[in-house]
């Protein structure tokens, strides 16, 4: 099973020395996000935590373990090309967004070089707000030219996907998947185990030829006993349980995606879609029924109190950048101002959404508008019945992460 990938690094000194800057500037007010009062996740539960992450992870039953760190540790910056071949690595994420390093307390991963499995790596992370963790299912970069031997102008780019092996345990606050990991232009495949219990999340992927499946699933056995992972049972960890061309199904990749939305269409131009300067992104609405018409979408979803909808439309107005907030407030007088965080995707340091809703014949009302780029409001108006907690969720964020990307 040896890959045949090897494993490089590199180091810079760095001299010693400390910078300290001063910035002085009005205080900006502390707004408050839309996902400041949805339902937390049931994964937020009390969970012993490793004394000491990295040698939990150290436990690892894998061969050879390789610490490029240590230099790290020594004063040196380090450049691996660990990253070209586990393209994956670090890939914790949320049901849509990327999660950030001020999201965790502690985040790290080990690489072997073992001579049954070939280069494998375990990583694990510690959630500062512990919350349902993901990872993503396609995974691509360009390989690091110090290390790949390729021409700079033209690099080669390296890519993995993830599928479910149809081995999955989740009960709403631990969850542990087995999934396959195919990886171009590597030679083998990978076998990666997923576990997340409350806020301490880990994963570790070993080479795996298809054709010897069984040998994978015990070891992947042996690592789950030595770490003390809880979740699935050994009985379900067979080969008659795997599915051996995979596929979407398993709770540890992540579900959500963005829809395309095109508010401003030209009938009379059929390449618009190719040749326009972006689509409006919206997640957490790729399961809802669309309907498209005159520069408006609707979006609906069918409930067990009723349907929601979300009709999302726009409108241009002039706004100068430095007093965008102050002219929007002063056109919606009785909306609440929120603020996009400044990790969401597409969008800028200073992005507002304001919004209003009430409450009608059992069910919420609401508006929120955002300005997302140059000259252009996005209005969002929508609908659910009262008490419907996954609606409102789905929706807030839905708008919360709404962004503009080019449509390539």
């Amino acid at each position: 099973m040896n890959s045949k990938f090897i494993i490089a690094t590199g180091a810079i000194i760095v001299l010693g020395g400390a910078a300290f800057f001063v910035i002085n500037g009005k205080e900006e007010p502390i707004y408050p996000t839309l996902l400041d009062n949805l339902p937390k996740s049931s994964f937020a539960v009390e969970q012993t935590m490793p004394e000491d992450l990295s040698a939990w992870v150290a436990q690892t039953p894998l061969s050879n373990p390789w610490r490029p760190q240590e230099d790290a540790s020594r004063g040196q910056i380090v450049f691996t090309n660990e990253d070209d071949i586990f393209p994956f690595l670090g890939g914790w994420e949320t049901d849509f967004p990327h999660l950030m390093d001020d999201d965790f307390l502690d985040n790290v991963h080990l690489t072997f070089k073992d001579p049954e499995y070939g280069e494998s790596i375990a990583m694990a992370a510690i959630l500062k707000e512990p919350q349902e963790v993901f990872l993503g299912s396609n995974y691509s970069s360009f390989v690091n030219p110090v290390f790949s031997g390729v021409d700079i102008m033209n690099p080669q780019r390296v890519s993995a996907r993830l599928s479910g092996i149809g081995i999955n345990f989740d009960n709403g606050t631990q969850k542990e998947s087995i999934l396959w990991v195919s990886r171009s232009p590597a030679p083998e495949d990978m076998m990666l185990l997923f576990n997340q219990n409350g806020g301490l999340v880990y994963a570790v992927a070993i080479g795996c030829n298809r054709a010897e499946v069984p040998p994978c699933l015990e070891k992947i056995k042996d690592i789950r006993q030595e770490l003390g992972l809880s979740g699935l049972a050994d009985a379900d960890i067979a080969a008659e349980n795997v599915d051996f061309q995979g596929s979407d199904n398993s709770s540890a990749l992540v579900k959500s995606s963005a829809v395309y939305v095109y508010l401003d269409p030209r009938p009379d131009d059929p390449m618009k879609r190719f040749s326009g300067a972006g689509a409006l992104r919206i997640p957490f609405l790729n399961d809802w029924q669309t309907k498209e018409g005159d520069g408006v979408y609707t979006f609906s979803k069918q409930g067990e109190a009723g349907p929601a909808t979300i009709r999302i439309s726009h409108q241009e107005i002039s706004l100068s950048s430095e007093g965008e907030l102050s002219e929007l407030t002063s056109q919606y007088p009785d909306y609440v101002v929120y603020k996009k965080t400044s990790n969401s995707i597409g969008v800028g340091a200073d992005t507002y959404i304001l919004a209003k809703e009430s409450q009608m014949d059992e069910r919420v009302e609401g508006q929120a508008v955002t300005s997302l780029k140059s000259g252009e409001l996005i209005i969002f108006d929508y609908s659910y019945p009262i008490g419907s907690a996954d609606f409102s969720s789905e929706i807030k964020k839905a708008m919360h992460y709404s962004y503009y990307g080019r449509d390539w």
